[in-house]
């Protein structure tokens, strides 16, 4: 029969699914103190790799996908992927919801789920967060260029502000989903909490640095040792 999930059950804990062109993929139970039973949460680059072999693992043995990419990234997945792994999930958007401040207060999915297999689309940074964030944090001499160039080429100005995110590295990404993306971390965990939508994997594009943070947040909290202990 197939691998995937169904395989890691079977499998001692830290035995993640084999899979031919998906990436990163592990159990969150391969953690050694971890309290997630195996097959029930995983992490992984993005599903849109997938091989057909992948692709009958994952609709045999995934039933929710959480996509934490922004609108940018997920957009353009007819282009970059030949994978139709997404046609068989029904999608979900969330609308952002905000407080008083503007600041978002919380993520609202545009319908309920009318199908077994979802996919959640739930960005845990996106355009409107880094730009506050580094906006902040920039020198007056970068500021006054952000400014000038925002008034002209959007273009332009985004590339003021990837360029520092990618000088500071990933330090400064972490720090501004913490600071900034709450309300989409809070609606990502609600999800994976959920037994319902179970089993589940989430993922970004590489697999490492959101999905890496979800699940350093989804361990934490349930009393795993994610660090050196």
């Amino acid at each position: 029969g197939r691998g995937g999930l169904l395989g890691v059950r079977g499998q001692e804990p830290g035995e993640a699914p084999l899979f031919e062109c998906v990436k990163n993929v592990r159990d969150l139970a391969s953690v050694g103190n971890s309290p997630v039973k195996p097959g029930r949460v995983l992490r992984a680059a993005c599903i849109g790799t997938a091989s057909p072999s992948d692709e009958g693992i994952i609709l045999d043995t995934v039933k929710t996908l959480v996509d934490l990419r922004s609108e940018q990234e997920y957009a353009g997945d007819m282009i970059k992927y030949n994978s139709s792994i997404f046609d068989e999930y029904d999608s979900l958007f969330y609308t952002v919801k905000k407080s008083k401040s503007g600041r978002p207060k919380a993520l609202v999915p545009n319908k309920e789920a009318t199908t077994t297999r979802t996919r959640h689309l739930l960005s845990v940074i996106d355009e409107s967060i880094y730009k506050r964030g580094v906006f902040k944090k920039l020198d007056i001499k970068k500021k006054v260029k952000a400014g000038i160039y925002m008034g002209v080429s959007m273009v332009r100005a985004r590339k003021v502000f990837l360029d520092y995110i990618n000088a500071a590295g990933l330090p400064l990404l972490n720090e501004l989903i913490l600071d900034y993306g709450g309300a989409s971390i809070k609606a990502v965990l609600d999800v994976l909490a959920d037994k319902q939508n179970h089993p589940v994997a989430f993922y970004c594009t590489a697999g490492k640095d959101r999905t890496g943070l979800i699940a350093m947040l989804v361990l934490s909290s349930l009393g795993a040792c994610v660090f050196v202990c």
